[in-house]
Formats: C-alpha cells, structure tokens, sequence
C-alpha cells in the first residue's frame, strides 16, 4: 500500500462529492422554488374552489348559475305556459284582442251615445219651439 495511491483517492472522492454537494445544493434550490410555487397554486386553487362552490355560508357561482337557470326556467314556463297553461304571452294576446275589440264596441258605443244627446237636443228644442 503506498501513501500516494491512497491520497489520489482521497483527493479523487473529496472533489467528486465536492461536486455532488453542488448537484445536490442546486437541486433542493430546485426543489426549494418548486415547492413555494407549488403551495402558492395550492392557495389560488382553494380560493378558486371557494368561489365556485361557497363556502361558511357564501354562496359559489356553480350555485348561482344553478339557481340562475331554475329562475330562467320558470321565467320561461311562466311566460310560454305550460300544457294546457297558457303563459303571459297568451295572456298578453288574449287581452290585446279583447282590448282591440273593446275598442270597437266602444266607438259604436260613443257614436250612439251622441246619437241619443243630439236627438235629446233636438226634441227639447222642437218642445221649446211649440
């Protein structure tokens, strides 16, 4: 055994794990940074999650878009009707009718109105007349 084999090796390990010790240094900045990158899209997905589905009582926006379509639905029933419903917008046709057909009767209505005033004139002015 000589001294010199010896100390070429020790020289030899000492600058190999001189330079895993680097690899390995890097590698938990590596890991280090990946980590805190990591927990920070960990915070932003809770926080996502909270926000579509509520939370202590919040409602989310799955929530509100559920309840947002059950609101369209029935604005929708109530408007179209349903079976043999009629909705607001048969409702709305029906009274349009009616009220065109009101307004019909009502100009005969008036012109016999007038009819009867002016003949009621014209007898008391006959009787005034005599």
């Amino acid at each position: 055994m000589e001294p010199c084999q010896q100390e070429g090796r020790i020289t030899r390990i000492e600058a190999s794990v001189k330079v895993i010790t680097e690899k390995v240094n890097r590698v938990a900045e590596d890991v280090s940074v990946i980590r805190a990158n990591t927990e920070a899209m960990a915070t932003k997905v809770e926080e996502h999650d909270r926000a579509l589905y509520g939370n202590n009582g919040n409602i989310g926006v799955v929530a509100k878009v559920v309840s947002s379509v059950e609101a369209l639905e029935d604005l929708k029933m109530a408007l179209r009707g349903k079976g043999e419903d009629p909705g607001l917008i048969a409702d709305i046709r029906t009274l349009m009718n009616w009220m065109g057909d009101w307004k019909d009767e009502r100009k005969w209505i008036n012109r016999l109105l007038i009819g009867l005033v002016v003949a009621e004139v014209f007898r008391i002015i006959i009787e005034i007349a005599k």
